[in-house]
């Protein structure tokens, strides 16, 4: 089993991340991977959402892309009412990690892509620059409502239906920005996803040999970016392409 001196894991408790159920089970209390429920949720979006898309053009004749923007504000009212609905009529109470919580998450995703392809040729700074406004005015509220209050609805509902929308704010109001000359900035990002997907297995080790100082804390950044950076060049590209 996965502890302190052992890498060992069995199967019964990889099952759930490779076939992408564990935002639904749980994570086992010795395994450091609890945050890979988000790869679940965007594994059954990838699924659903074109499923939704191949049912549309079934019922509608001539669908067009307006088709697809109302799809999107379906998902995204469904995912405020399903937090809503495990808060108050659910014994879990989760409205954290679950699909039906997420599902408006992943909608502004493809609403971002949609409004940057109509706004592409835009030279509206003024919108972009409002929409940025709004967006890191927004964020910060909803971090500090967070860190400040104990309002369970807002912390269990509205914390999670409005840091996305806020985030997709803020992306549509940079992305007129050019970011070719930020080279750190494109370097970071571009490892960054696998950063996140590998570093809680090398801070469990880092932690524990070298404590939580300046050496356990290089140690940890090092050889999380080393593994980001062997998985992108040897796994994700050879995907993509």
């Amino acid at each position: 089993r996965y502890t302190h001196t052992s890498m060992y894991v069995p199967f019964v408790d990889l099952k759930p991340y490779v076939l992408f159920y564990r935002n639904y089970t749980g994570a086992p209390y010795h395994w450091n991977f609890d945050h890979l429920w988000s790869l679940c949720v965007e594994e059954h979006f990838y699924i659903l959402f074109p499923l939704a898309l191949i049912i549309l053009l079934k019922i509608i004749n001539k669908p067009t892309i307006k088709h697809v923007y109302y799809l999107c504000i379906a998902a995204v009212t469904l995912g405020f009412l399903a937090k809503v609905i495990m808060l108050y009529y659910s014994n879990g109470k989760d409205t954290y990690s679950a699909t039906h919580n997420r599902i408006d998450a992943l909608a502004y995703g493809v609403l971002l892509c949609l409004l940057a392809n109509k706004f592409k040729n835009s030279t509206n700074l003024k919108m972009r620059w409002s929409t940025l406004f709004i967006g890191v005015t927004g964020l910060s509220t909803v971090i500090f409502m967070c860190i400040s209050y104990e309002f369970i609805f807002f912390n269990k509902v509205m914390q999670f239906a409005l840091a996305p929308l806020f985030f997709a704010l803020i992306i549509f109001g940079t992305m007129h920005i050019n970011f070719s000359k930020f080279w750190l900035v494109r370097f970071i990002a571009y490892y960054s996803y696998n950063l996140y997907l590998w570093h809680p297995i090398v801070v469990h080790y880092s932690t524990d040999t070298y404590g939580a100082g300046y050496i356990g804390f290089s140690v940890y950044f090092l050889v999380s970016f080393m593994l980001a950076f062997i998985a992108t060049v040897f796994i994700e590209e050879p995907f993509l392409k």
